[in-house]
């Protein structure tokens, strides 16, 4: 014989409160956990995003100031000569980034043995007419740079 479901021999068939509460704890924490994944993988796929057009902004930028049909050879040229800043800032202006966020932070010459300050450019130095040139790529926000140095002839 089976004993009656409402003398309490077989309790209540719902939760307990603190059962609910403990499945809401839960839920939450796994809800945090999802959307902080989630914030996380946005922001690592903008800064990669941001990372790759830096790279090809650069890569463009070099390509333009070495170009020696495009950008001749300018003797003793220093980080604000005209013509390689317009070329190089021209890679920028093709993903419709400030001007600005490409520069050129350094120009080096080469003495015959090693890059330094002193421009070797001239005649009286036998023209040896090689510039190390260094560009600094900055996307807008700041999320990401690159900077490369490379050699003009």
């Amino acid at each position: 014989m089976t004993p009656e479901p409402s003398d309490g021999a077989f309790g209540d068939a719902g939760f307990s409160l603190i059962e609910v509460l403990v499945a809401i704890v839960i839920l939450g924490i796994s809800i945090v956990t999802l959307v902080s994944a989630l914030a996380a993988s946005i922001a690592g796929s903008d800064r990669h995003n941001q990372q790759a057009k830096v790279e090809s902004v650069v890569d463009s930028a070099v390509e333009k100031v070495k170009d020696p049909v495009g950008v001749v050879h300018v003797n003793c040229a220093t980080t604000s000569q005209a013509t390689y800043v317009t070329a190089a800032q021209s890679a920028a202006l093709a993903l419709s980034w400030p001007a600005s966020s490409v520069q050129i932070t350094d120009v080096k010459y080469w003495d015959g043995s090693a890059f330094g300050a002193t421009c070797y450019d001239d005649a009286a130095h036998g023209n040896l007419a090689l510039q190390q040139i260094t560009i600094t790529v900055t996307s807008p926000g700041s999320r990401a740079d690159q900077t490369l140095a490379f050699v003009k002839e």
